[in-house]
């Protein structure tokens, strides 16, 4: 107490002397963040190497690099050829810039698959698709014997002299004339492949690239380079009309999923570090009303935020995407011990002490309760540390680091920069706070708080944990969506667990096993990439190429159209469309778009030349796509040794190991769901890795983390506030704030249906950490007051109010995130903290005023 009574007052007689060393010492440490504080976005390092499911994981990815960090574009149209088309566009594009792109695979595409694709459908799928071929023959007939706007012209005439209802293919048909049309007028690029639409499936054609980035974790945004890449890729391939505008390329898989979720979290703390900065000077400003005290107040703030960082620079050395939030978490913590020294020293002035007196007892009398709520914090903080996952470890050094620097700052630069501005009578004004109520009142919702917070203790053994990463991230990004449409189309592969078998033998016994499992839908190793039921298909196949005969041989095919030709067909369409009365309403509204598009097409000035624009984009590849068609048709038996390389190099590694593949049977969005599928995987093979693996091994590590955490700061503060305190009558008074706070928290979480998740269930053991800084005020002040009374009616619970206003704004803006994972920490801790400022200020006094009334009657 000397030392610190013999510093204020060197503080106060010397105030700019500590100022500049303050500022030097300052510009050192934003000097040396700058120099060493890096950031690491791989979410692999937070968990340590030697954990079984990293070492499964390690082990699969040293067999199989080419399936490790692999993005995946999802490329969809409702024409097989349009999509099957910017697959393998997209493919060549990438193969040809290595230097980004270390590995590319597009499965079914390639000469295997022009010959064989037909055989990996399923036998009713082949037959639909024959029943569709058989159906558009004739049309496919007339366009091979003339690909022109003639020969397609000649089709839809045909079909409207038919009279009766045409088949939704034509109508759809003609809709994409009348988009191709109007594009062509425009000067736009030409949506191609609608005869193919004719006859593809109904529903949206799905196909997948795969590929992967060269990273560089070391930068803020490692993945960044190369998925603007790919979206700068894919736009060129728009213009040059190898993917239709009809199209959809979405990106998707671990890499751009983090990616995102970084970009997300960015924003996130970029929103919530400003709109706490913004609200910090409304509320400073109800609550000091001097631009003295929060001038020096934001100072102090600011001073301890660069010296954070510094801290964080030399202990830790990186960032990590949990410890990254440690900036806002500073904002709502580092401001508290600011505004308990502004108002007590307001108060002292207020009261007729000389200035450098006052700040001299300020500082006597609010030091050790703020030393206390230092340590308290820094236990809760530091306990993360004596846990295996490392973004929790990290943020718990940092943080700790945090308070100390923040109760640095406030005992060495704030009473000097007070010693130089002071406090001007007429700004000490006293701000609403709680105790402002009449004590009946404060009583009677107190012993409400109290009994609800009894009721919720039930309602709180309901909390859940959700250990799905995705329940982390924006759910309407981009990657999110298209894993989801993924997962709903070809189902949960994406989650499926990835195994090692040393041959053919023992691939073949650990797929019998795992077929065994309820919670395995199919199990896939390398053998069953051999069609099955061929002879059925093959006999399928080989009955249609009959009736494809005159597509594939077309007899006398026609010289290309003049000018006049194909403005003559053109024309004819458009008077046959405008005399046709047998169509049904939709076909008939379909018709008359595309005849009001042709007819402006062909008044345009320059209408030939766009029709010849027409004509390449519609139908100037059908000869290359009934090439492949008729090459489909040539299907033979396919075995093991057809394979191609490309396709096994995914699953029979150069060492000889085999990856079994077990997709999980259950709905994975259910976490329960999810973790049985992992423990029965892992109890068939130890080693097994994969998302379901990785996801449910992080559960369990955090919520040790967690219960490690909490139990180690339940302990430690105990003690720290006996050794205190010197009573366990008042360190229980100063923990059942906390213990109100927690039950209700937790029972609004379950009521509201906010499960926790790797981000937010830090929330409890940092209550017990910092949760109790309002109560150890509190405590303290009713000794040195003598009575409850006393302690409402001076300074300290106006601090606390507005200490608690801060903390809310700083958390309660990390709510605004676009990453669910900081949203819902924002609002769980603007909750607690809400809970808490209602126990501190309502319950804990009603709690004194009882023990002393008891104590009285004793």
């Amino acid at each position: 107490m000397k030392l610190l009574t013999g510093w204020l007052e060197f503080a106060a007689r010397r105030p700019w002397t500590v100022l500049v060393l303050a500022a030097i010492l300052t510009l050192a440490a934003g000097w040396y963040t700058s120099a060493n504080l890096g950031i690491n976005t791989d979410t692999k390092t937070l968990v340590p190497a030697d954990e079984p499911f990293r070492v499964a994981e390690d082990a699969y990815v040293k067999a199989f690099p080419d399936n490790d960090d692999v993005i995946l574009i999802v490329i969809q149209d409702r024409d097989a050829m349009a999509t099957d088309r910017a697959a393998r566009a997209m493919a060549a594009a990438l193969n040809r810039q290595p230097e980004l792109f270390s590995y590319v695979f597009a499965p079914g595409t390639g000469p295997y698959f022009d010959r064989n694709g037909l055989l990996y459908l399923e036998t009713d799928k082949l037959a639909a698709v024959l029943d569709r071929l058989a159906a558009a023959q004739p049309a496919l007939a007339i366009m091979t014997q003339d690909p022109s706007l003639r020969g397609l012209f000649g089709v839809l005439d045909q079909a409207l002299l038919t009279g009766g209802p045409l088949p939704p293919a034509f109508t759809d048909v003609m809709s994409g004339l009348t988009a191709a049309a109007d594009a062509v007028r425009d000067d736009k690029p030409v949506p191609g492949g609608l005869l193919q639409g004719a006859m593809g499936e109904g529903g949206p054609n799905t196909r997948l690239v795969l590929t992967r980035l060269k990273l560089d974790f070391s930068q803020a945004l490692s993945a960044e380079t190369g998925v603007e890449r790919l979206k700068a890729v894919t736009a060129e391939l728009r213009e040059s009309g190898e993917i239709a505008p009809g199209t959809t390329v979405r990106l998707t898989g671990d890499v751009v999923l983090s990616y995102e979720e970084l970009l997300s979290v960015t924003e996130g703390v970029q929103i919530a570090g400003t709109v706490s900065l913004i609200l910090l000077i409304l509320i400073l400003g109800w609550g000091l009303r001097s631009i003295r005290l929060i001038g020096a107040a934001y100072a102090t703030l600011t001073v301890g935020l660069v010296w954070t960082s510094a801290f964080a620079a030399l202990t830790v050395g990186e960032l990590n995407m949990i410890s990254a939030s440690c900036a806002v978490l500073f904002i709502g913590l580092g401001i508290d011990y600011a505004i308990h020294f502004c108002l007590r020293y307001a108060e002292n002035v207020s009261s007729g002490m000389e200035k450098r007196v006052a700040l001299v007892d300020t500082g006597r009398r609010v030091g050790p309760a703020l030393a206390l709520c230092v340590i308290s914090s820094s236990i809760g903080f530091l306990s993360f540390t004596f846990t295996e996952y490392k973004g929790f470890a990290d943020l718990g050094v940092i943080a700790a680091g945090g308070v100390l620097m923040a109760f640095l700052a406030g005992l060495i630069v704030l009473p000097a920069l007070l010693a130089v501005t002071g406090v001007p009578r007429r700004a000490l004004w006293r701000p609403v706070a709680v105790s402002d109520l009449k004590t009946r009142w404060r009583d009677r919702i107190a012993w409400t708080i109290l009994a609800l917070a009894i009721l919720a203790v039930p309602v709180a053994f309901g909390a859940r944990f959700d250990f799905s990463t995705l329940a982390l991230k924006d759910p309407t990004s981009e990657s999110v969506t298209a894993l989801e449409d993924l997962t709903e189309e070809q189902g949960n592969i994406g989650y499926a667990a990835y195994m090692l078998a040393e041959n053919k033998a023992a691939a073949a016994l650990l797929a019998d096993r795992l077929r065994a499992l309820p919670e395995v839908e199919s199990v896939i190793t390398p053998e069953d990439y051999v069609p099955s039921d061929q002879d059925e298909k093959l006999a399928m196949i080989e009955e249609s190429a009959m009736f494809m005969w005159p597509v594939f041989n077309p007899e006398n095919k026609a010289a290309p159209p003049s000018e006049a030709e194909r403005r003559a067909s053109v024309q004819a369409f458009a008077d046959r469309a405008a005399t046709t009365g047998s169509l049904t309403p939709e076909t008939a509204q379909t018709v008359a778009a595309l005849r009001a598009s042709l007819l402006k097409l062909l008044e345009d000035p320059a209408g030939d030349q766009k029709l010849r624009r027409l004509e390449a984009g519609l139908v100037g590849d059908v000869q290359a796509q009934v090439d492949r068609l008729r090459l489909a048709f040539e299907a033979s038996p396919v075995t093991f040794a057809d394979l191609p390389a490309d396709m096994l190099a995914r699953d029979i590694a150069p060492t000889g190991q085999i990856s079994v593949t077990a997709v999980p049977s259950g709905d994975m969005r259910d976490h329960e769901q999810l973790a049985a599928f992992a423990r029965a995987v892992s109890a068939v093979d130890p080693l097994a890795s994969g998302r379901a693996i990785g996801e449910a091994g992080m559960g369990r590590i955090v919520l040790e983390a967690f219960e490690i955490a909490s139990a180690l700061t339940i302990v430690l503060v105990s003690l720290l506030l006996y050794a205190i305190l010197r009573r366990w009558r008042d360190v229980l008074l100063v923990l059942a704030p906390l213990a109100v706070a927690g039950s209700l928290t937790t029972a609004i979480a379950v009521l509201t249906g906010i499960q926790f998740n790797f981000a937010n269930v830090i929330v409890l053991p940092l209550l017990l950490g910092f949760g109790i800084d309002s109560a150890v005020h509190l405590v303290l002040r009713r000794r040195e007051t003598g009575s409850v009374d006393g302690v409402m009616e001076s300074s300290t619970p106006r601090a606390v109010t507005l200490s608690a206003l801060t903390t809310i704004a700083s958390f309660g803006s990390l709510s605004l995130s676009p990453h669910w994972g900081t949203a819902s920490l924002g609002l769980l801790l603007t909750v607690a903290m809400v809970m808490i400022e209602l126990s501190a200020q309502l319950v804990l006094p009603a709690l004194m005023r009882w023990l002393d009334g008891g104590r009285a009657k004793a």
